[in-house]
């Protein structure tokens, strides 16, 4: 074997340094704001009193959601990634639910106004993707289809929908009346007969069509953000971005952010939802993830693959931080920003700003187990730039003790791992080891997305490159080669500028990074050959991959890490995980559209709500773990705050992860349990994200 020169992983200096006593506080007060980039904050920003309670998968959220839309007596304040009107939020069998485009209509019908703002770029240029379809069907050409199994009827609503709310609904037979050709009496019959047809088919949409007043009723909004924005300002706090991936950061950023405000101008009333589902098909799912057995739109899944997210109901003061944030993208009427079917002379930001935060009494009944608490509303954004939700997480991962969870479609930000590296020289100090961190992402092509080279470097400093092995030796390689060039080029060039001879030194490193070279690619070439034939077995884990690769820590590292993803309970198929949950020592919970990448803690804007409750902390803990092991006790303890606890449940999950992985060796039909080791033998680097 090829012996490997070490290569010290660099830890970076701290980012955030704040004076107030760490351990204090998780929320971020004014003085954690100011020290990093202390002008990218919200000034108004500050933990209040409100009432919290989380909503695990679709089928909880959005029934809850329908319910308080369909109760709502004055507004209905929507900001969304994604909206399809055909969707169906409440499912049963008997199908009496409305869809959520007919829904809205009907509370505009009924004197509710009614506001959608939906991310979109220029032209719906994103819909042509089938992972950024966000819009339902609103181009009749068959743009939008988020999941190949949405029904053609869902896709007619859809095109419709959007007709209706511009106004044109009702005259889509007009033009067979109007017909220059054929005999007018008759084609005026036909018309007519489709007419009377559609307008039984579609009643909601055929009212809200030809109701004159219909913008001052129901309004939708395309939230984009300017192409090209901030483009000075690639001083990312990633300094391993790669180019690729600052250059889509430069080029496009996204309207990210998920919420519901209801009945804002009524506080006792009012009642608010920060969330990470969007209003599309693919995310309604139940808790126990089945792969297949389809249903009708309206009675059930209908869509193939699992998806596991969280969202959360909230009353109190946040709901003036939710409406301050929705006003600010609402009244972005300007060329380059939204665009859509909308009263012009509203300024929502003036017809409110009578309304005080103090208004907003929480709502114990709307809380967890009647609870009372604080909490504070974070967020990114585009103008005025603001990154409070990165705040949040550099402050707080320094102040952990026992564990971290983190449950999030992406796990590519290597700046937080870098963070919690740089201060454990100092905070290992009279602690009995690492802490636990705890890990629930995507390892699917869909899931992972183009970010894979990030994502390795987040887990090169976890120590963890074993389970997405080739991708590792892929970027290894890579480094060794742009090495030997670099000691090429750097010879001394003798005369008539030809390179001069090697020194000994030089010579010794061009022979050792040969060897290597050769042992690397031998290495991808077995892999790729095992690829090819099927022949990808789970490993067990490595822990000494990384080392092996030949990188090594200065110091000890002061984590240890479960990367894992969830798996169907009837198939090993992978659930798509969409959450952006953060949970540390039972203590401090975040809930969020952010992702754990560059673009979502510098560059989208994203939307998020952070609490500091210990039952809220356990609870939601609690909630995800037990369906994650299947109700397994042992791996899902109270008390996580307690090190010892922590590491007890650590050890447990390697056991449900080996039960896993032996289970899917011997061809077990299906998962013992949800939590599988997360695994992608696909050696492919992708560098846009």
């Amino acid at each position: 074997m090829t012996d490997v020169t070490k290569k010290p992983i660099q830890i970076p200096a701290s980012k955030y340094m704040p004076k107030a006593k760490v351990g204090l506080s998780w929320f971020l007060s004014e003085e954690d704001k100011k020290e990093f980039e202390p002008s990218m904050s919200d000034a108004h920003s500050k933990q209040v009193p409100a009432t919290f309670r989380a909503l695990i998968n679709g089928e909880e959220a959005f029934g809850a959601i329908y319910d308080k839309i369909e109760n709502a007596s004055s507004s209905i304040d929507i900001a969304i990634w994604g909206f399809q009107p055909s969707m169906y939020f409440k499912r049963k069998k008997d199908g009496k639910f409305l869809r959520i485009g007919d829904l809205l209509i009907k509370m505009a019908l009924n004197n509710v106004k009614v506001r959608l703002l939906v991310w979109s770029m220029w032209g719906d240029v994103q819909t042509t993707s089938e992972d950024a379809a966000n819009l339902g069907n609103r181009h009749y050409i068959g743009y939008g289809r988020a999941a190949k199994e949405i029904s053609q009827e869902q896709m007619e609503y859809d095109a419709y929908w959007y007709e209706a709310i511009r106004g044109e609904f009702h005259t889509t037979f007009d033009r067979i009346r109007n017909s220059p050709d054929g005999d007018s009496e008759k084609l005026d019959k036909i018309a007519s007969e489709l007419e009377e047809k559609y307008k039984a088919r579609f009643p909601y949409l055929w009212k809200i069509s030809k109701d004159q007043e219909r913008l001052k009723k129901i309004q939708y909004k395309n939230r984009r953000v300017t192409l090209f924005n901030d483009i000075t300002n690639g001083g990312y706090s990633d300094k391993n971005l790669p180019w690729l991936a600052e250059l889509a950061l430069s080029a496009a950023s996204t309207h990210h952010q998920k919420m519901v405000l209801i009945d804002y101008k009524k506080p006792e009333k009012a009642v608010g939802f920060v969330m990470e589902h969007n209003m599309l098909d693919n995310y309604w799912d139940r808790s126990t993830h089945i792969y297949g057995n389809l249903e009708a739109a309206n009675a059930g899944k209908n869509v193939n693959t699992p998806l596991q997210d969280v969202s959360s109901i909230v009353t109190g003061e946040v709901l003036w931080d939710l409406n301050y944030n929705f006003c600010q993208s609402w009244d972005r009427d300007g060329f380059f920003d939204n665009r859509g079917y909308y009263d012009s002379s509203e300024n929502l930001t003036q017809d409110r700003k009578g309304i005080q935060r103090s208004s907003f009494k929480p709502n114990p009944n709307m809380g967890m187990d009647g609870m009372t608490l604080q909490a504070q509303i974070v967020r990114t954004y585009d103008k005025p730039r603001v990154k409070d939700i990165m705040k949040v997480y550099l402050k707080n991962i320094q102040q952990t003790t026992s564990y971290i969870y983190t449950e999030n479609q992406y796990f590519r930000w290597p700046v937080l791992a870098e963070e919690f590296l740089s201060h454990w020289k100092n905070m290992r100090k009279g602690r009995p080891g690492p802490i636990h961190w705890f890990v629930v992402t995507n390892s699917s092509d869909s899931g992972i997305g183009s970010g894979t080279f990030t994502t390795n470097n987040m887990l090169k400093l976890l120590g963890r490159q074993d389970v997405m092995p080739n991708v590792a030796r892929n970027v290894n390689l890579e480094e060794l080669e742009t090495e030997k060039s670099r000691i090429a080029l750097s010879n001394p060039k003798g005369t008539l500028g030809v390179p001069g001879p090697l020194d000994e030194t030089r010579k010794a490193r061009i022979k050792a990074l040969d060897a290597e070279i050769e042992s690397r690619k031998k290495d991808l070439e077995n892999e790729k050959q095992k690829i090819k034939k099927g022949d990808i077995a789970e490993p067990e884990e490595d822990r000494q991959f990384t080392q092996k690769l030949g990188y090594e820590f200065k110091d000890t590292p002061g984590i240890n890490a479960h990367i894992c993803t969830l798996v169907a309970d009837n198939a090993w198929q992978e659930v798509y995980v969409h959450s952006k949950v953060t949970i540390m020592d039972d203590t401090f919970t975040i809930i969020s559209s952010a992702n754990l990448n560059t673009r979502s803690m510098e560059k989208d804007t994203e939307l998020g709500i952070i609490l500091q409750t210990g039952e809220v902390a356990r609870d939601l803990r609690k909630r995800l773990w037990s369906l994650h092991t299947k109700k397994n006790a042992a791996a899902n303890p109270d008390g996580m705050h307690d090190y010892n606890v922590a590491e007890s449940a650590f050890d447990e999950w390697k056991d449900l992860l080996d039960a896993n992985r032996q289970a899917k060796k011997e061809k077990s039909s299906k998962p013992l349990y949800p939590l599988r080791q997360f695994f992608r033998p696909n050696p492919k680097v992708s560098r846009k994200d």
